[in-house]
């Protein structure tokens, strides 16, 4: 069990090597068995979110702009306030549907963190059952249930934002803010939920490193935006998240020793 207490400052140069390790992790040969179901979720998912965004929110766009072909300025403005809706709605629907497929696989996404963590730590080996991923199904949920309370009010903030004329120019700015935030929580939340970590403990733990905290999720969200790439990226997001929150709580995953671990785990 780790000490809630026992968390340091971040270098935010150091994000880039939990991303990339979190890389070499997610397709290595002890962890590949645990991504295939999260992936197949993420593909269903994810597939559903781009058809619903160009079927229906492309419609919903022209019907906006014909009524302004008349007027210049008019066809201008709204063009721009489309483009706002645009990036604001795809940043929600990214988000819900990847929530989604995350809860689905909420169960595999814990074992594949606990797993990670005793690659690192040298801990006893876990159950590998699939009772043992399944058992924890009521508390995971609970979790989960946890991070979209916290989440729907200021998603409720920013939407009220986005339709109030001239102050929705900064909406993009907030939802990104936002996004980057809750997937930062998203993501290595699974570390501190495997070790009885509260909710709000690793709230405090991951504002004492806002700018690192803020950078991880923001390059997070920005790779989910990507076709394709956005299919594993929660899975790897998992694995670095989790190397985030042990490096937080004390275990220096960037010395040698380590390093070497992650290299007998890619062998």
């Amino acid at each position: 069990m780790i000490n809630v207490f026992e968390h340091k400052k971040i270098n935010i140069i150091n994000i880039f090597s939990y991303l990339t390790d979190g890389i070499k992790l997610a397709f290595c040969k002890q962890i590949r068995p645990y991504i295939i179901i999260p992936i197949l979720a993420n593909i269903l998912l994810i597939g559903l979110a781009v058809i619903i965004f160009f079927t229906f929110v492309s419609s919903y766009i022209s019907g906006i702009l014909l009524g302004f072909y008349d007027n210049g300025f008019l066809l201008f403005l709204s063009y721009i306030i489309t483009a706002i809706l645009s990036i604001s709605l795809l940043l929600l629907m990214i988000y819900y549907f990847s929530t989604l497929s995350i809860i689905i696989a909420s169960p595999f996404y814990g074992f594949l963190a606990q797993k990670i963590e005793v690659m690192y730590t040298n801990q006893a080996p876990i159950d590998e059952s699939f009772a043992a991923i399944f058992k924890d199904v009521p508390r995971i949920l609970k979790r989960e249930l946890d991070k979209q309370i916290y989440f729907i009010p200021r998603a409720i903030v920013c939407l009220i934002i986005t339709l109030i004329p001239v102050v929705n120019f900064i909406s993009p700015l907030c939802w990104v803010y936002l996004t980057s935030k809750m997937a930062t929580i998203q993501f290595t939340d699974y570390g501190f939920d495997n070790n009885k970590i509260s909710f709000a403990d690793m709230k405090k733990a991951l504002n004492a490193n806002k700018l690192s905290s803020l950078s991880f999720g923001f390059i997070i969200i920005c790779t989910m935006a990507l076709p394709f790439i956005n299919l594993v990226v929660p899975v790897i997001a998992v694995c670095a998240g989790t190397l985030y929150f042990l490096d937080l709580h004390g275990f220096n995953i960037q010395n040698n020793s380590n390093k070497q671990n992650l290299k007998k785990v890619e062998e």
